[in-house]
């Protein structure tokens, strides 16, 4: 038996927003389930989920089944708050989480402006995911941006059917196609194999320029 599971936090989220970008890459005979994220994680077996749940809570978590045995494949966290040092560390479990489960980590995040003022040092978001390549030689944290609006810094684009979405991005749209792949095509060694897909990819290319632009993270 195989299928990929989505724990959600928002139902429209994972149904509406998440699975299509699956749907486009599995037979008819692969099940996608839904499945609520639990209020308590009391309520889950102890094992690899209530690990993950104890340090973060997701707002998507896509896992793999086969022959019974799950495994976590992307974690998935969407962020529209303004850009600050503290507000970018204060969500750095959710990398944690993945990177000790061997998963990625794809934070779709708006730095849209606000008129008011915030504390915290300005930042640079892409510090993190070079922080944790240099550092732990751990590729999968991806940032997905969020963009605004053209002519408005303060407000997010939004998805035409799904205000609480964005609109299409490449990066994720990508990112989940090779691991979903990979995954299907076995579940040893998917890590790297939808690694070097993705590498193939514009958007990810892209997103390495950015990260390879980013501050020395020796200071950090």
């Amino acid at each position: 038996m195989t299928e990929i599971r989505i724990y959600y936090e928002c139902l429209e989220q994972a149904y509406d927003y998440i699975k299509p970008l699956i749907d486009e890459v599995i037979s008819e005979h692969i099940q996608v389930i839904l499945i609520k994220r639990p209020k308590n994680i009391k309520q889950l077996p102890k094992g690899m989920m209530f690990a993950i749940y104890s340090l973060t809570t997701p707002d998507i978590l896509i896992t793999g089944v086969k022959d019974n045995k799950e495994y976590p494949l992307i974690l998935i966290e969407l962020t529209e708050a303004v850009l600050t040092e503290d507000h970018e560390l204060q969500r750095s479990y959710g990398a944690l989480a993945s990177y000790l489960s061997g998963m990625y980590y794809v934070k779709i995040s708006g730095y849209k402006q606000s008129e008011k003022e915030f504390g915290g040092a300005e930042y640079n978001p892409y510090n993190t995911p070079k922080i944790l390549i240099e550092k732990f030689n751990y590729e999968g944290f991806i940032i997905a941006e969020w963009q605004t609006e053209e002519r408005n810094a303060y407000n997010l684009k939004r998805s035409c059917d799904l205000y609480i979405c964005p609109p299409l991005i490449s990066i994720l749209k990508d990112t989940i196609k090779s691991v979903i792949k990979s995954f299907l095509q076995s579940e040893k060694n998917w890590f790297n194999n939808s690694l070097e897909i993705l590498k193939q990819t514009d958007s990810y290319k892209y997103f390495c320029d950015k990260v390879n632009n980013a501050n020395n993270s020796k200071k950090y």
